[in-house]
């Protein structure tokens, strides 16, 4: 027979046993001593786990979700020793809170409140307890163990009066056998009726609304930031499930364009941007098969979101706004969202009152946005668009800690606030945004006798309720912005892409391409996630200073000028190295503008890939040379080529000044022409290298020195090389 040796507990460590069963008699006969000694807690309060994260706690049953009092209930689960040390005598214990969550405020209150400030009791009681694994009393760090509980309502000592009450799983061990603690948790809500089971007289609107986007990833044509995408729309993915909840019957559905602009891409074929080079994407069949499916929903429960989700209170801080109009222009070439209405939305409708009105300039059919009235439904508008209120926290998943999004707790996060909206706001509407597998998967199993579904199209049709403005967006939303640097890097970004669209002729998918890229970096997709705005927008910055560090653009002129007069003309030349027709001016300025001056050129119409050669035409006063320069600006003013530098001399020795400056001018058109026919060939193979956004080939260009004679401003001409930062307002600035 076996048996435990003498040394079978000393220092709370058990040391050696021998016999087939003596581990499992040692482990009961712990939990016998334990909770004898009160080692871990006595029945009364007990506090939740100060630490929550050092197991990561899952729990993946719950039955039955809606029982009677008469009902046993069993959790079952997963737990996870996430520490660096082996944890000893690791058990599950069942934890409840005996007070009653009567109205939708306490519920708020008592789920976001941190868990060590909740009070409640551990259950050491037969079923409610158990071993993880008591033939293994060692659990080693990065083990999973699975558990399951089970005790009668009856015992968990539940207040008799109607309502939602907290329970949950708790995981206890002694770390690195150290002294026994309270290492991690699950909680969840359960909804229970005073005799039977929860049951309300009232019921509860419930309008599903599923959200069609992912975080932007496209940073050029056929180029993508990441492949994320690819595992959202394989068979298990997120964008996967979210596509199957929209083609339920009621479900509304929003489509983000930027999404099927970048699936769109991905079902062509893409590649995706890594540390050694552009590989192949891996998801162009899964794309494929997801814009066939999405073909086939409903179009009469459908709208689309403005382009990539822009985060409207983010912009209107930072005075970005064009951006959001912009949404417009990038949406111009989207397929598959023709004849949809417009809905507003920020990731979990983070908008302030400011933002909230700069979402009425789109003229939506609504704007999407959290706020205290979330169980209202469709509220008056501030200035032109009704309002949806909801509360995203609705479809986050139970109390935390931890790991709180499962389909369990996130199914009876929606049973409790239907339950206790239907009893205390009887009729009334809520409206659940739906963002996640598991949202998506209890959306459809959280059913119940008072929940009455209704279609969003239904919804907007009705009177809207007046209220008060005020939209939940505090410090967290805020905190949760870009900070001044990123904002920064997208200021370059849109400002940089703003001014291209201002020098394209007529390029439609060029300027829908340059909107969208300004979109995508200003999507509220990137609120709270700072590494992954900095991965995305990093190409892209490096792809729009491209446009304006004189390689997009090139400049050409003889460097010195002779006129037989006071006035003449001579020719410069100005390069389109892009693939888009633009629209540029030619600046001049001049050392001595009293004794010389040139103007403006303005609308120089130039070809994709080809040059355009223009008669400057100076004014002098007086004889003698005069040092200029010249630059190509957009039309509103943002330098686009380096500055050229030349000398202009003006004289009076008439003809034969004039047949050297036509000679000058045989040989520039003609030295020209043949660089041009050099640039192009070049070009050729350059391009398929470095692609970017605007599809703009990396292009070399060293301007000639000026001559150790010439009078010039030095310390202006080294800035300039260094490249000239310009304002808004198309000046510079250093």
């Amino acid at each position: 027979m076996s048996s435990l040796g003498r040394d079978t507990w000393p220092g709370g460590r058990i040391r050696s046993v021998t016999g087939p069963h003596a581990t499992r008699i040692a482990l009961l006969l712990l939990a016998f001593l334990l909770v004898v000694t009160g080692a871990f807690g006595s029945p009364g309060p007990a506090y939740a786990a100060e630490d929550p994260t050092t197991v990561e706690v899952h729990l993946t049953a719950a039955d039955p979700a809606l029982p009677a009092r008469s009902d046993t209930v069993t959790l079952r689960g997963t737990a996870r020793n996430t520490t660096d040390e082996p944890i000893e005598a690791a058990q599950v214990v069942l934890w409840r809170r005996r007070a009653p969550i009567t109205d939708l405020g306490d519920l708020h209150s008592i789920t976001s409140a941190p868990p060590q400030t909740v009070t409640g009791q551990q259950m050491w009681i037969e079923g409610g307890y158990a071993p993880l694994q008591p033939d293994q009393p060692i659990w080693a760090p990065g083990e999973s163990r699975t558990f399951e509980v089970s005790v009668p309502i009856a015992a968990f000592g539940f207040s008799w009066t109607p309502g939602t009450f907290l329970l949950g799983a708790q995981v206890v061990g002694r770390p690195g056998g150290r002294t026994v603690a309270t290492l991690g948790q699950a909680r969840m809500l359960l909804p229970l009726g005073a005799d039977g089971p929860a049951a309300s007289q009232g019921t509860n609107r419930i309008v599903s609304v599923v959200v069609l986007s992912s975080r932007p990833s496209q940073i050029g044509p056929g180029v993508f930031a990441d492949d994320h995408l690819a595992h959202e729309i394989g068979p298990e993915g997120r964008l996967t499930a979210l596509l199957r909840t929209a083609e339920r019957e009621s479900v509304a559905w929003l489509v983000d364009p930027s999404l099927l602009d970048e699936l769109t891409a991905m079902a062509a074929g893409y590649s995706v941007r890594t540390p050694a080079g552009n590989e192949p994407g891996t998801g162009t069949d899964e794309a494929q098969a997801w814009l066939s499916a999405y073909a086939r929903l409903d179009r009469t429960r459908g709208f689309q979101l403005p382009y990539a989700i822009p985060d409207l209170a983010m912009l209107h801080r930072t005075g970005l706004g064009e951006v959001v109009q912009g949404t417009r222009t990038a949406a111009s070439r989207t397929d598959g969202i023709a004849g949809l209405p417009l809905i507003a939305y920020s990731a979990r409708g983070a908008l302030d009152t400011e933002a909230l009105r700069r979402a009425e300039a789109l003229a939506p059919a609504a704007i999407l946005a959290a706020t205290p009235e979330a169980a209202r439904g469709l509220l008056a508008p501030v200035a032109g668009a009704p309002v949806i209120g909801f509360s995203p926290a609705t479809t986050a998943g139970g109390p935390g800690p931890g790991a709180s999004h499962s389909l369990i707790q996130t199914r009876q996060r929606l049973l409790a606030e239907s339950f206790l909206t239907a009893e205390t706001e009887p009729g009334s509407t809520t409206v659940r945004v739906i963002t996640s597998t598991e949202a998506a998967q209890a959306d459809e199993v959280a059913q119940a006798p008072w929940v009455q579904p209704l279609a969003l199209g239904d919804l907007l049709t009705e009177e809207p309720v007046p209220w008060e403005p005020q939209l939940a967006y505090g410090e967290e939303q805020r905190a949760a912005e870009l900070p001044d640097p990123q904002v920064e890097v997208l200021r370059d970004i849109v400002g940089g892409n703003d001014a291209f669209i201002g020098m394209l002729v007529d390029e439609d998918e060029a300027t829908a391409r340059a909107a969208a890229t300004m979109a995508r970096s200003a999507s509220s997709w990137w609120r709270g996630n700072r590494s992954g705005f900095d991965a995305f927008s990093t190409p892209l910055l490096t792809s729009t200073r491209r446009l304006w560090d004189g390689q997009a653009v090139e400049l050409t002129a003889q460097r010195s000028v002779i006129m037989s007069g006071q006035s003449g003309s001579f020719p410069m030349t100005v390069t389109n190295n892009l693939d888009q027709t633009i629209r540029v001016s030619l600046n001049f300025e001049s050392f001595q503008p009293q004794r010389l001056s040139i103007p403006v050129m303005p609308d120089i119409v130039i070809p994709p890939r080809q040059g355009a050669t223009v008669n400057v035409q100076p004014h002098a006063v007086g004889n003698g040379p005069v040092r200029i320069w010249a630059q190509v600006t957009t039309p509103g003013g943002r330098p686009v080529s380096k500055r050229v530098w030349l000398t202009v001399e003006a004289t009076n020795f008439g003809r034969v000044g004039w047949i050297i400056v036509v000679a000058s001018g045989i040989v520039l058109i003609a030295t020209t022409a043949l660089r041009i026919r050099q640039v192009r060939r070049e070009r050729q193979a350059a391009r398929r290298a470095a692609p970017d956004v605007h599809g703009t080939p990396p292009v070399v260009r060293i301007d000639p020195a000026p001559s150790a004679g010439d009078k010039i401003d030095t310390q202006t001409d080294e800035t300039t090389e260094k490249g000239t930062q310009v304002g808004s307002d198309g000046g510079e600035r250093p």
